[in-house]
C-alpha cells in the first residue's frame, strides 16, 4: 500500500506543480493512473464493506490514510452543506476501494481509488474511475444497540486496574485501565482521561451508551492482544451537544481504537494521529490530521443487525425516498402513532361488502352497527391488550383506543420510537415548503413483535 500511496502522491505532485506552471499535467490526471489499475467500482455496496459509512457526511483531514474499506454517505443532504465526502490534501483512499457519496471533494495532493458521485470537485487530488451514485443501492445506516443503563455509576481512578462484568451501569469514568469481561454492557455515559484504557477481554464484549463516549489523549479503546475488530462492538446512541456542539463520541488525539463502533444520531469524530482499526459509522464522521484507518471484519450484514420479527414497507413515498436529509430528530421530540390489527375474518368480510353493495344480493344495504362489526371482524380482546402491553413495554402512552379493537393511538419521545421499531428517525426537506419534516431516515419500520399496520402494510399480532 505504501507504494501504491507513493506513486499516487507523485501523480498529485505532478498535477500541483503543472498547476503553478512548473510541470505538465493533464486536467483529467487519473486517465493514466486508470491504465495502470483496474476498475474497483461497486454496483452493489453492501455494509459489510465499508471501512467509513455516514448518513450525511464524512470529512477527511489532511494527510489521513484509508486503507481497505470503502467510504460511503447513505443519503443526500439539504443544499448549502458542502460536499458529502470531503477529502483533505494530501489524505490518501486506498486505490482498490470506492468513495460512493452524492458529493464529492478531494483536496489538493490527496489521492483515492473509484469514485461514484453525481457532483465532484477536484482541488488537485488524483482518482480513479467515477461514475454516478445511486441512493437506493446504498445500505441504511447500521442501529444502536438499545441501551438500558442503571443508576450505578463506575469510576476507575488514576493508577488503578479494574475489570468489570457484564450489566447496566450509570456513568463510567476511566482514568486508570478497566478490562471489560465478555458480555454486554449498558453504560449512561462513558469518559476516558488522558490515558485512560478501556480493553475487551476475549470472549467478545458489547457496549451500548445511552449518551455519549469521550476521551483525552493518547487513550486506548481495545480488544486484549489476539483478538479482532469484531470481538469489541461499541454503540452510541446520543445525540451531539445542541448548545456547545460537542460530538456524541469524541476520541482524543492520538488515541487507539478497534472495533465495530455505530454512532446512527451524532457525529463519531476522530481527533489528529488517531490510529483505528475496525469499521465505523455515524450520522457524521469527521477526522483529524494524520489518522490512519485500517479496515477489519466490518459490521456484519443487515440480516445478522438487531432487527424486530417482521419488516414492514410501503409507508415511504417517493417524495420521502428523494428528499434532501436535514439532520436527526432530537431525541425527546414528541413522536404520535397510530398503530392498527388487521381485522379478523378478512374473506367473510369481503362477501359482506360485495353483497351489501349489490343491488340484486338480498343483503343489499342491510348494513350492520358497530358493535356487530366489531364483534365480527374486530380484533380479540386478547390482540388488543398485547399491542396495548407493546406500547407501555417500550416507553409509549396510549392516547386513545377505539371500540372495534383496530387501532391504537401512542406517542413517546423519538428515542424510544426508535428503540421500538429498530429504526433511525430523522428530517428531511419537504419539497413544497421550506420548513423539514420528522420522517423515518430508512424505509425499514422494523417492529420488536408483530403489532401493527399502517398505510400500505400489514401485520398480525
Amino acid at each position: 500500500m505504501l507504494r501504491r500511496r507513493d506513486r499516487w502522491l507523485g501523480a498529485a505532485l505532478t498535477c500541483a506543480l503543472g498547476a503553478a506552471g512548473l510541470a505538465s499535467c493533464s486536467s483529467d490526471q487519473h486517465t493514466e493512473q486508470s491504465r495502470t489499475s483496474s476498475s474497483h467500482l461497486n454496483p452493489s455496496p453492501t455494509i459489510p464493506n465499508f471501512l467509513l459509512y455516514a448518513e450525511r457526511s464524512i470529512a477527511l483531514g489532511a494527510s489521513d490514510l484509508v486503507l481497505d474499506g470503502d467510504v460511503g454517505v447513505h443519503r443526500p443532504s439539504a443544499s448549502g452543506s458542502g460536499a458529502q465526502v470531503a477529502v483533505g490534501a494530501g489524505a490518501v483512499v486506498d486505490e482498490e476501494n470506492n468513495i460512493l457519496s452524492p458529493s464529492v471533494s478531494l483536496g489538493l495532493l490527496s489521492a483515492v481509488g473509484d469514485i461514484q458521485t453525481n457532483s465532484l470537485q477536484n482541488n488537485g487530488g488524483v482518482r480513479g474511475t467515477v461514475a454516478s451514485f445511486s441512493a437506493a443501492a446504498m445500505p441504511p445506516l447500521p442501529l444502536a444497540l438499545a441501551s438500558t443503563p442503571s443508576s450505578q455509576n463506575v469510576t476507575v481512578g488514576a493508577f488503578q486496574i479494574a475489570a468489570l462484568n457484564p450489566g447496566q451501569y450509570g456513568a463510567l469514568s476511566v482514568i486508570g485501565t478497566l478490562f471489560l469481561n465478555p458480555g454486554t454492557y449498558s453504560f449512561a455515559s462513558v469518559s476516558l482521561s488522558n490515558a485512560g484504557h478501556l480493553w475487551a477481554n476475549p470472549g467478545g464484549v458489547k457496549v451500548a451508551v445511552r449518551d455519549t463516549l469521550t476521551t483525552g489523549l493518547l487513550s486506548t479503546i481495545l480488544p486484549v492482544v489476539g483478538q479482532t475488530a469484531s470481538d469489541f462492538t461499541i454503540s452510541v446512541s446520543g445525540h451531539d451537544d445542541s448548545t456547545t456542539g460537542s460530538p456524541a463520541f469524541s476520541l482524543g488525539a492520538g488515541s487507539q481504537i478497534a472495533g465495530l463502533v455505530t454512532v446512527p444520531r451524532g457525529t463519531l469524530a476522530l481527533g489528529d494521529s488517531v490510529a483505528a482499526v475496525g469499521a465505523f459509522a455515524g450520522f457524521d464522521v469527521t477526522a483529524g490530521h494524520n489518522v490512519t484507518l485500517t479496515f477489519q471484519n466490518g459490521f456484519p450484514p443487515a440480516s445478522q443487525q438487531p432487527h424486530g420479527q417482521q419488516q414492514l414497507s410501503g409507508y415511504v413515498t417517493p417524495a420521502m425516498a428523494s428528499a434532501p436529509l436535514v439532520g436527526p430528530v432530537p431525541a425527546s421530540t414528541p413522536v404520535h402513532l397510530a398503530l392498527g390489527l388487521p381485522v379478523r375474518n378478512q374473506q367473510p368480510l369481503q362477501t359482506f361488502l360485495q353483497k351489501v353493495s349489490d343491488p340484486a344480493s338480498s343483503q343489499f344495504h342491510q348494513y350492520i352497527n358497530a358493535a356487530t362489526f366489531a364483534a365480527n371482524y374486530g380484533a380479540t380482546a386478547q390482540d388488543y391488550q398485547a399491542l396495548t402491553l407493546f406500547g407501555n413495554s417500550n416507553g409509549l402512552s396510549v392516547t386513545s383506543t377505539y371500540g372495534d379493537n383496530l387501532l391504537l393511538d401512542v406517542s413517546g419521545p423519538a428515542s424510544a420510537i426508535e428503540q421500538a421499531f429498530y429504526l433511525n428517525l430523522n428530517y428531511y426537506l419537504r419539497p413544497d415548503v421550506r420548513s423539514s419534516s420528522p420522517w423515518t431516515g430508512t424505509p425499514r419500520w422494523i417492529s420488536r413483535r408483530p403489532c401493527c399496520e399502517y398505510p400500505g402494510w400489514t401485520a398480525r399480532s
